[in-house]
Parts: C-alpha cells; sequence; structure tokens
C-alpha cells in the first residue's frame, strides 16, 4: 500500500514527466510533504523536482492501484457470474410457468411469459424490499 496521497501523487506523476513544481496553492501541502519524505528535492524556494525515491514511490502506488483493480475486477467478474445464473434460473421458471398456464388457459406462450412476468417483478420487489 501506498504512503502518497492522492495530491502527492498527482504532483510526482507531473515530476515524473520533467517537471519542476513550485509549492503553491493546492500544491504546497504536498510538495512540502513530498519534499519531507525524500520523494521531491528542492531546488530552490521555487523548484522542486522528482528523486530516485519519489519515482520508486510512484512505481509502489501504480503497482497497489494495479493489484486492487485486479481484484475489484475479479470480484465483478464473480459477481456478474452469480447474477447470471440466477437469472437463468428465473428465466427458465418463468418458461415453466408459462408452458403450465398456457395449457389451462390456451394464450400463446408469449403472452403467458408477458403475464407471469408481472408477477414474478411484482414478487421480486417485495423480496427486494425485505
Amino acid at each position: 500500500m501506498s504512503d502518497l496521497t492522492d495530491d502527492e501523487y498527482a504532483v510526482l506523476l507531473i515530476a515524473a514527466e520533467g517537471e519542476s513544481l513550485m509549492p503553491i496553492g493546492r500544491w504546497k501541502p504536498a510538495v512540502e510533504s513530498l519534499v519531507a519524505k525524500g520523494y521531491l528535492r528542492q531546488l530552490d524556494p521555487f523548484n522542486n523536482v522528482i528523486t530516485t525515491e519519489g519515482r520508486k514511490a510512484v512505481g509502489k502506488r501504480e503497482q497497489g492501484d494495479t493489484a486492487a483493480l485486479k481484484q475489484a475486477l475479479g470480484q465483478v467478474a464473480d459477481v456478474r457470474t452469480e447474477a447470471q445464473k440466477a437469472v437463468e434460473a428465473a428465466a427458465q421458471s418463468l418458461a415453466k410457468a408459462a408452458k403450465s398456464s398456457v395449457r389451462a388457459t390456451g394464450d400463446t406462450a408469449q403472452s403467458a411469459v408477458l403475464a407471469w412476468n408481472v408477477e414474478v417483478l411484482r414478487r421480486a420487489m417485495e423480496l427486494v424490499s425485505e
């Protein structure tokens, strides 16, 4: 995990592109903190450049961000798979209910699906509200 704030990280990314940064406005606390940590070197009161340690800190942050993103994407994929299985099960059940009611009503399968769909949605809304 990185010890950088988002502002410090932004400053280091700018500095990593070869830009010198002035500690003014929003960036003043971040620049001063990075100088204290040894990630920026102060050339004079208005020019600060990235150090080797600063470049390492950027790399560490990027690795942490990449790992977190991979973990989040894995979790999203797992949830999506679970949701798709649930939707398939619901579709199978809805089709079964429609086919059963067609035998009794003589409606088309499509109109029976639409009719039962309303009931399924109503019940689903009740369940998620509990």
